[in-house]
């Protein structure tokens, strides 16, 4: 227990819960502990810390999964459109035969964008375009069989590529949230802890043996 402050935060969740337990039933302990002011009462202050502590530690584990779901669904969901991006705009090259100029109209000179935001903006200029021009879409449908209602589909999945980013991005603003509050709560229950053990240790300095009980170590000699 001297150690308290170095364990972890599911150790310290865990001594914490143990050490009240013991303040609160061990009839010794609890009668030598309230000369030092230590009253049901604030006894009971350092349990709501922990229930605090607990809950705002499992509630940030919930939400840093549930943010991972959603930048895994988010990367799976960009990785497949990128991919047919990549072979529509290669197809259309194809169609329009090296014709400089229409590169231009369809952004075909330019990089792909390796951004999220500026790739799904990208796309969604390209598959405008090729949807605003007639003679294209023939083309692309006699020999390629894409159609208008295919380049509405890749729109709509772009959309859907959009809310899912959308989704990822409220799911890391609540776990980073419920990152601070959870260190506040730690931050709480430690220093609760931390005063506990020094009254401890000076109510019982002649009487180890409920220090041991306290989970404080105890030095022989």
């Amino acid at each position: 227990m001297s150690t308290y402050t170095s364990l972890s935060i599911y150790e310290r969740l865990y001594v914490s819960k143990e050490t009240i337990a013991v303040v609160q039933n061990d009839p010794i302990i609890a009668e030598k502990l309230l000369e030092f002011g230590y009253t049901p009462d604030r006894i009971a202050i350092g349990e709501s810390y922990h229930a605090d502590a607990f809950n705002t530690t499992q509630q940030r584990e919930d939400h840093f999964g549930n943010q991972l779901l959603a930048t895994k669904a988010r990367n799976e969901l960009f990785r497949k459109l990128r991919g047919q991006f990549t072979a529509d705009r290669r197809i259309v090259r194809e169609v329009l035969d090296k014709d400089r100029a229409s590169f231009q109209q369809f952004g075909l000179n330019a990089q792909l964008e390796s951004n999220y935001e500026r790739r799904i903006t990208q796309a969604q200029l390209f598959y405008q375009e090729v949807l605003a021009t007639e003679w294209l879409l023939e083309q692309l449908q006699s020999q390629f069989n894409i159609d208008a209602a295919l380049i509405n589909q890749r729109i709509e999945q772009l959309q859907s590529l959009e809310e899912a980013m959308q989704a990822q991005q409220v799911q890391r603003a609540e776990a980073q949230l419920m990152t601070l509050r959870k260190r506040e709560a730690m931050r709480k229950l430690d220093r609760w802890m931390a005063t506990l053990l020094t009254v401890a240790r000076r109510a019982f300095q002649d009487d180890p043996k409920q220090l041991v009980k306290l989970g404080i170590t105890v030095k022989n000699g």
